[in-house]
Formats: structure tokens, sequence, C-alpha cells
């Protein structure tokens, strides 16, 4: 009882219970969106023990280098498989923690309305992005590491933040949170000039004593968001025209991406997942952009002459929410620039800047005003949450508000074709959700006729439509314009079977396994390929080879598990492939009647008997299930 009336654990208990009333969406109906496959459900480093080896030995094995958040999801992996509520209820009790952290370094530092600012920027919409999106916990994590350093390192020095006697263990311990900051992500590493405004705005100045224990941090930093530049642009594809731009348009970009993000925390309505991409960033064609960068140093530059009539805490804020913006604002090459130069997500951090200046200015006007924006945000950020449910409610959402995005029009179509796809579905049902498709894809081939994918989605209509020379013709065009797309290579492959060519088809296969190794896909429809060609050893092994890449590819495991029932004669070691599909989907009466049939070979009657029930239970009309039963009732 003590403890729960102390006003610390009051004050942390409430934070923490209002960030877990506004997510309740999140925790509920939260599903896996966007990049989420190469992150978690198909990474397939989750699994093994030399995978989690692999995330921190080698930078190169995941899009980017944050080994200590992929450590995370390896230990949630072998916790719930692939359940995306615990995935979700982390982010979530992470985002809680940083609220929390973040309360007590403004109370320690003395800065005004810590509380108010702590629970703005819990509840904010903003932020749900960051939070409603597992694979953004990059974001909430390194948050957490990165608050923990401030307060380590304000033990080393005392909240005057002078740095006197020299302690060790706090320094330490500040340091090693630190690099935890930057293993989960990078943005992180603007900790030590963050530390540095809070010593102007606390002293006035700064000394040479106060910041040479920064010296190891600012090398760190540098050293990991270097690293992280090389990554992005290297490894990901930050890189081509869509990043070609001088100097002079990269300011313009960054000028009217602090008065976007500014005005999202203002006013965050509408938040979209993907926003317009702004179009003729120069100079030459928009000369009036100039009026964004000018206007930002403006500010800095009255908040500067005004420091000692209203002090220097909005210089510092400002200050703060620029510079932990600057690796996003840009300057550097990010791959979703490809699409939109914002992103709610991107500014997760700085954002505390802004809050904390407008919570200090909130609190004077009462309790009253500060309860009804806390209210307004908490209901905003319960509607958002909803929209991160799964991909085809997240993608209907972002064409809705964003009705120019190539990308999610294209990823909205990808969501119908998927549903047309399902077995069980009636054949009206399946012509209309195709239909849904396909007109996803002509707005996609309308709005970036210059874009590989549009032409790779339109090559797929014409072949549903049954127009193979068409198909040929867009799926060429794709190539032509990245010849190391791999998803065309695939998609040209199975249609070459289709026309019949199957040799073609398979030097396509091959460059795409070449290129990328672990695209699972690909190596099933070689497998079939090289099945059909009656070589029997090779299709075994590249359906083996997918299966132990992508354990959750349902095909992979299905098609490698009939060939080891039906032409290997090993049911037994059929089995298991069969769990693992029934795993990713559980809802294939096929998975489930053909498992029956190796448990029946095995000698496993009531397993053969209790799967063949639940395949009649999907299909009642199943035939081998029925034929299956038929066995079972004779014995």
């Amino acid at each position: 009882m003590t403890a729960i009336r102390n006003p610390r654990w009051t004050g942390a208990l409430g934070l923490i219970a209002l960030v877990l009333v506004v997510y309740i969406p999140v925790i509920h109906h939260g599903g896996f969106i966007w990049d989420d496959p190469q992150y978690i459900t198909g990474n397939p480093l989750l699994r093994t023990l030399p995978g989690l080896l692999a995330i921190w030995i080698h930078p190169s094995a995941l899009p980017q280098y944050y080994p200590l958040l992929h450590t995370t999801f390896w230990i949630e992996y072998h916790l719930v498989g692939l359940h995306p509520r615990l995935y979700h209820l982390d982010n979530i009790l992470l985002h809680a923690l940083a609220s929390v952290l973040l309360w007590r370094a403004l109370q320690r530092l003395g800065i005004p309305a810590a509380g108010l600012a702590a629970a703005i920027f819990a509840v904010h919409p903003v932020q749900v992005e960051s939070v409603a999106w597992a694979t953004e916990r990059k974001n909430v994590l390194s948050l957490v590491f990165y608050l923990l350093s401030l307060h380590a390192y304000l033990n080393f020095t005392g909240d005057d933040l002078r740095a006197g006697r020299f302690r060790i263990k706090p320094y330490l311990l500040a340091l090693l949170c630190f690099i935890a900051a930057l293993l989960s992500k990078s943005v992180t590493c603007s900790l030590p000039a963050a530390i540095l405004l809070l010593i102007y705005w606390r002293n006035g100045h700064v000394r040479w004593a106060d910041l040479r224990p920064l010296i190891p941090f600012f090398i760190l930093g540098l050293g990991m968001a270097s690293v992280t530049a090389v990554i992005e642009k290297q490894h990901v594809g930050a890189s081509g025209p869509e990043w070609d731009f001088t100097v002079t348009d990269r300011c313009l970009i960054a000028g009217r991406a602090l008065w976007f993000y500014a005005e999202k925390l203002v006013w965050p309505h509408p938040l979209i997942f993907i926003y317009p991409r702004w179009q003729q960033m120069n100079l030459t064609q928009q000369p009036w952009l100039i009026v964004f960068p000018l206007a930002a140093l403006t500010v800095v530059a009255s908040l500067w002459l005004l420091r000692r009539r209203i002090g220097r805490g909005p210089l510092v804020a400002t200050l703060f929410f620029a510079g932990t913006l600057l690796p996003a604002l840009g300057f550097i090459n990010l791959y979703p620039m490809r699409y939109s130069f914002v992103a709610d997500h991107f500014q997760y951090h700085a954002s505390i800047g802004l809050i904390v200046l407008a919570a200090a200015g909130l609190w004077r006007l009462g309790h009253i005003p500060s309860a009804a924006v806390i209210a307004i945000l908490a209901i905003l950020t319960w509607r958002q949450g909803a929209i991160y449910e799964n991909q085809l409610v997240l993608w209907t959402d972002t064409t809705t508000h964003n009705p120019t995005s190539w990308m999610a029009w294209g990823n909205l179509g990808d969501q119908y074709a998927d549903l047309s796809n399902r077995p069980d579905l009636p054949p009206r049902a399946r012509d209309e959700i195709r239909a849904q498709a396909r007109a996803c894809y002509e707005r996609l081939y309308a709005l970036a006729p210059d874009q590989p994918l549009a032409h790779l989605k339109w090559g797929i209509v014409k072949e549903y439509d049954g127009d193979l020379d068409a198909a040929r013709d867009e799926f060429q065009k794709s190539l032509d314009l990245a010849p190391t797309f791999t998803i065309a290579m695939n998609s040209m492959g199975m249609l070459l079977v289709r026309m019949n060519e199957p040799n073609e088809a398979m030097e396509y296969y091959r460059k795409a396994i070449a290129l990328d190794p672990g695209y699972a896909e690909v190596r099933v429809h070689y497998g079939d390929a090289l099945l059909a060609a009656d070589d029997l050893n090779a299709a075994l092994a590249q359906y083996s080879e997918a299966a132990a890449r992508r354990p959750d590819n349902v095909e992979a495991q299905f098609k490698l598990a009939n060939l080891l029932l039906t032409e290997i004669h090993r049911p037994d070691l059929a089995i298991p492939h069969y769990i693992a599909a029934l795993y990713a989907d559980p809802n294939r009466a096929d998975i489930h009647a053909n498992l029956a049939a190796a448990f029946l070979a095995v000698g496993q009657f009531d397993q053969a008997r209790r799967q063949c029930n639940l395949a009649l239970q999907i299909n009642p009309n199943l035939p081998q299930a029925r034929q299956i039963r038929l066995k079972l009732e004779g014995r």
C-alpha cells in the first residue's frame, strides 16, 4: 500500500494504464503488415540458434543491422511462434516504459509539466505508427535504452549535468545503454548532442569538462550512423533516380519536412501510413519552397535573440526537435523516401522536444484544458490503432487518404489477389475479389507507368485475362526497367511454364535464385518445373531448401511433404512438414487430408482419424479425405 501511495509509483502506473487503454484495439486486433515478413513472419534467422548468431555477426543478413531488435523478435518467436498479440503487447509495454522514463527524466531535470508532457507523448496519435507496427519496435526499444542512458548519465554528472568527479559505474552504464540504443536503431546517435543541449539549457554554456566524457558517445554514434547509411544505400537499395537531388534540393525537402512534422504534432489529422510524395522539389520549378528552410532558420534565430527574455528552453526544445530529425530530413538516403519524404515514425524520438515545450505552455492554462487535450489525443490514438488490424485494412485506409500512392494501390491489389486464391472461395466471390485486385493494379499502372512493379502487376492481370503474350511483354518491360527484379523473374518463369516453355522458365528461376537464395517461392516453382521434367532429386532439393529457408512457406512445406509421402515413400519424414504447413495455414483441408494419409501409413490411426475429421469439417466434399475415412472405417 505504501508503494502505491508513492507519487512515483502512482504516476508510473497511471502512464502505463493510459497507454494500455488507448492501444486496446492494437492488442486485440493488431496483425502483421508491410515489411513484417522480412523482419518476423518470413525471417528464417528467428528459427534457429545459428540464426541468432547470424543476426549479430552478419550486418547484411537482414535489411538493417539492428541486432538487439532482432534478438527480441527471436525470443518472441521461440515463445509464441508467429502469433501477433505478444509482438504488439511488447511494443505497447515498451512505449509505456519509454513514457515513464521520459516523465522521470523531465522531473529530474526540473522541466515544468513533466507529467503532462509524458502523458501527451504516451497518447499522441503520431506515435501509433511506431507502436502498432511490429517492425517499428526499433523506435520504442531504442528510446527505452536512450532514456536509460540519459538517466545513468544524470547519475554520473548529477542532475545539474556538471561532470565533476569521475564515477566509473554510472558512466559505463550510460555508455552500455547507449550502445544498446544504437543496436536497436541508429537514430539514437543524437543522444550526446542532446545532452550538450541540456547542459547549455541548464548552465548557459558548455565547458570542455562537459564535452570530454561525451567523446566516446559521439564516436560510437557517428560510427553506427555511418554503418546504417551504407547498408541503407548499398544493401537495402536506397539509390537511383528517386534519390537524385542536389544539396539545395535536399535543403528544401528538409525545410518542408520540419514544418510538416511540427504541423502533425499540433494537428494530427489526417495521419496516413504513406503520405503523398512531394514533386518538383527544386528551386527552378517551385522557387517558393525556399520559404520553408528560411522560416525554420528564422525561428531558430529569433529564439536565440530572445533567449534572455523568454529563457533558453524554447531554443533548446526546437534544436532538439530539428537535430533529432536530421537523419530523416532527406540529407541521407532512406529507402521509404522512394514513396514519401515523411512518415510518422520518423519523428518518434524528435517529437519529445516540441511536446515538452507545448506541455509547459498548456500547463499554464490549467488542469481542464490539459485534461481535454489528453482526452482528444487518446480518442484519436484509439481510432488510429484500428487501421493496423491487417494489410487489407491498412492499405484501404492509405488509398482512401492518399489516392496518389502507387505503392499502396499495388499492395492493396496484392491483398485482394491473395484473398482470391483461397481454395474455399465460391467462383462468384473469387471473380468479384479478382475484379477488385484488377482495379487496384489498373490504378497502379496509371499512376506509375515508369515503375517495374506497375508492369509486373499489369502482366499478372493480363495473365488472369488469358492474354499470355501481353503478360509476357509486361513482365519483360518490368525486367528491362529493373534487371535484378527477382519477383518479375519468378512471374515470368511461371508464365513460360504455362506457355509450354519449361527450359526458358527454369533459366529465369535459376537467375532469381542466384540473386536471392532465400526467395522460397521461386524455389518452389523451380521445384515444380523440375518435377514436371521428372528430375525428382533436383525437385526435392529445391523444396527442401525453400522449406529450410522459409519454414512459414505453406507451399514449400506442403509440396516437400507430398513428395516425401508419394514418391520417396517416407511418410515419417513427411509428417513434420505437413504439421509445419498447417502451423502456417490451419484452414487448408487438403493439408489435413494428406497428413491423415501420412499418419495412416505409419499406423497412427487415431491421429489419422483426427486429421481426416478436420479436413472434412473444412471441406465435406474433399475426395481424398472421404477415401481415407473409408479406409479407417474398413479397419
